[in-house]
């Protein structure tokens, strides 16, 4: 595809830097901006972008405004800023309020309602005082907490005995706050029993899904196996949860990415919706980039309200995350360092590029703490093939501390003979 001319603004917080040197491939102009203003700035979160080929860091998105085609959001937190630009007639590509449904769990389950969705069994608390009562005597309870990721991300509340001192950090991290009644939702759920956990992750147009999709599983915060299919041929009980919640996309008008994840339980074999992604996913938006050639001319006709088929190059990939262990201990940059020819199969976060180099901005310098350092994506004609060519991949690689998991060799056999049995889909 020869570049279009259009100009391209990504507004991010720094963990998808890697749209914008994608975006490079198939236009012209990109620009890429995350936040980094604060009284005492930081060199570090300014330089998030910098040095990428084809790729101008900016220091204000507000400047370029007017000077852009197509905005992209790949990250969330940005609905006002996204829906301010719909208003005004600009072109584009994520956030908006369907965000919302994800920041606010208690939103998305009224939305799982609506839509005629099973809700796993559970109950809501407001407060963290009363979820720590609540939880006091339970157990095997899984908490999720709306709007503040950085405070904690979904976890497993085993016993008092083994996860009170977890619950004791949040309360440090609340603060004054968290007496407070109204600062805080908690989703408190039962478990549902399973092995099998998968579902889409696509692209929306005004809250319509395409007849393309991929389809995935992901070992939780280590790794993701993806392929392409068409959503007919997607297992019975995902494509019913797809087509009763588009309801609730289609209301919302959402053009952008958009991932799914789906739990079915073993006596019943009913499909749990039990999270949405209206954004890029980490994982495998990687890999969705990685997998085909045509996303400038899919991002092109999905701002001006068409949906267009993805076009394939590869049938299989492996995203494997690549995490800094140096996340609380270490101060200085950190390098990535690769073979060169596998350099269009690393998917850099929160990072730079100085002299050819990687580097990955120091957790201290950041607004949001990670410790995302990289994502590695292999491919194949076979899932095998793609599971040998990212550890080869990762073989090569080099830097400070980096750790990641890499055990879908391992793992997946067992997986995709229980969804053959389960859902009878071969993958």
């Amino acid at each position: 595809m020869e570049k279009s001319n259009k100009s391209i603004l990504i507004i991010d917080n720094g963990s998808y830097c890697y749209v914008a040197a994608v975006m490079a491939k198939y236009f012209t102009t990109v620009r890429y901006w995350s936040p980094w203003i604060c009284g005492y700035p930081y060199i570090g979160p300014k330089k998030i972008g910098d040095g990428f080929e084809g790729v101008e860091r900016v220091d204000y998105y507000e400047d370029w405004i007017d000077d852009t085609d197509i905005f992209i959001f790949p990250d969330t937190y940005y609905s006002g800023v996204a829906n301010r630009l719909r208003k005004d007639g600009k072109k584009v590509f994520g956030s908006g309020d369907l965000e919302l449904i994800e920041r606010n769990r208690e939103d998305f389950i009224d939305a799982l309602n609506e839509a005629g969705l099973a809700v796993p069994p559970g109950e809501t608390i407001e407060g963290l005082e009363k979820a720590i009562k609540f939880l006091k005597d339970k157990k095997d309870i899984w908490v999720k907490l709306s709007e503040w990721r950085g405070t904690t991300e979904t976890f497993h509340w085993i016993s008092e005995t083994y996860t009170e001192q977890f619950i004791n950090s949040i309360k440090v991290k609340y603060g004054p706050y968290g007496p407070k009644d109204n600062e805080g939702v908690f989703i408190m759920q039962l478990p549902i029993k399973t092995e099998i956990e998968y579902g889409i992750d696509n692209r929306m147009v005004n809250g319509v899904l395409p007849e393309d999709t991929f389809f995935g599983f992901e070992e939780k915060g280590c790794n993701y196996i993806i392929r392409m299919d068409s959503n007919k041929n997607l297992p019975k009980g995902l494509r019913e949860v797809n087509e009763k919640f588009e309801k609730i996309t289609r209301k919302y008008k959402y053009t952008g990415l958009y991932s799914t994840e789906v739990r079915v339980e073993e006596k019943t074999g009913i499909n749990f919706f039990i999270d949405i992604t209206p954004r890029a996913g980490l994982p495998p938006s990687a890999s969705m980039l990685h997998m085909c050639d045509n996303w400038g001319e899919v991002i092109l006709a999905a701002v001006n309200g068409e949906s267009i088929p993805l076009h394939q190059k590869h049938k299989y990939c492996v995203e494997v995350l690549v995490t800094c262990g140096y996340k609380d201990n270490w101060m200085g940059w950190g390098p990535i360092k690769f073979d060169d020819k596998f350099k269009d199969n690393i998917y850099p976060c929160y990072c730079s590029m100085v002299d050819g180099i990687y580097w990955r901005v120091p957790n201290y310098q950041l607004y949001s703490p990670s410790d995302m350092l990289c994502c590695v994506v292999g491919e194949g004609d076979t899932l095998e093939k793609a599971e040998e060519h990212v550890s080869e991949i990762l073989k090569t690689l080099e830097g400070i501390q980096i750790d990641y998991t890499n055990d879908v060799k391992e793992k997946s056999p067992k997986i995709l003979t229980q969804l053959a049995e389960v859902t009878g889909y071969k993958f």
